[in-house]
């Protein structure tokens, strides 16, 4: 789980490698270059995080409510709801990541055609 603190050098090298990872491949996915599967891949991992980080605070929020400083059962609150609202976004996302390949598809091949043709 990314959320949970670590002074492990492997287990952080392994974080930055994921991170590396996902992060190129939402740029693809913001170029319009991602194969529809990757667009599912990465929203779906997203989707798994949020909900991780709700469970996680969640749980230390009806297990620890009481012996947690009001600041820290805010912040964890607060990071329920930031979740919650990016797991409602995410449909959203995925249409319009959708939305830019199929436009980046159709760019590729009206250059391919005007090419063909000169």
């Amino acid at each position: 789980m990314m959320g949970v603190p670590t002074d492990d050098a492997r287990g952080l090298e392994q974080r930055a490698e994921e991170v590396r990872r996902w992060s190129e491949l939402f740029t693809k996915i913001q170029r319009g270059e991602a194969s529809e599967e990757e667009i599912h891949r990465y929203y779906d991992y997203l989707r798994a995080v949020s909900e991780d980080f709700i469970a996680l605070a969640g749980a230390m929020l009806t297990k620890h409510s009481e012996r947690l400083p009001d600041q820290e059962r805010g912040l964890l609150a607060l990071s329920v709801e930031l979740h919650q609202a990016r797991l409602k976004a995410i449909p959203r996302q995925v249409d319009e990541a959708l939305a830019r390949k199929r436009l980046q598809d159709q760019r590729r091949e009206e250059w391919r055609r005007n090419n063909k043709m000169n």
